[in-house]
């Protein structure tokens, strides 16, 4: 969405919601480099000031991990691959076992300063 459109569109989502609706957005972080599908990425700052005329935010947390842990993300997928060879493998049984919990414990929620995106959870403000 065009910077731009950005009040317009928020005005007029709060008003599709009811009172108390509940709007989840994701966005992608400031922390790494605009890609060509995006018009901007945000920081936590710049999505507070983009979300509080229209919503009253509940919380924002962010998500996926810059640097060498997306590479674990990878190794996870690759794990899923080999996931219906892991009865002849001690070794791919204990890696398929172990990142997903990895995964989550690690990656899937990172801290404001060093995530790849945000979510915000707001509530229609009254």
């Amino acid at each position: 969405m065009p910077p731009e459109a950005l009040p317009e569109i928020m005005k007029r989502l709060s008003k599709h919601l009811k009172a108390g609706g509940i709007l989840v957005v994701s966005v992608p972080s400031a922390n790494k480099p605009v890609s060509p599908k995006h018009f901007q990425h945000f920081t936590k700052e710049s999505l507070e000031k983009t979300l509080q005329p229209y919503f009253s935010i509940s919380e924002i947390e962010g998500y996926g991990l810059i640097g060498r842990e997306r590479r674990l993300v990878l190794l996870k997928k690759m794990a899923m691959v080999l996931y219906p060879f892991r009865k002849k493998a001690g070794a791919v049984n204990r890696l398929v076992d172990y990142l997903p919990k990895y995964y989550e414990k690690n990656i899937a929620r990172a801290g404001i300063k060093d995530c790849t995106g945000y979510i915000a959870v707001c509530r229609k403000s009254k």
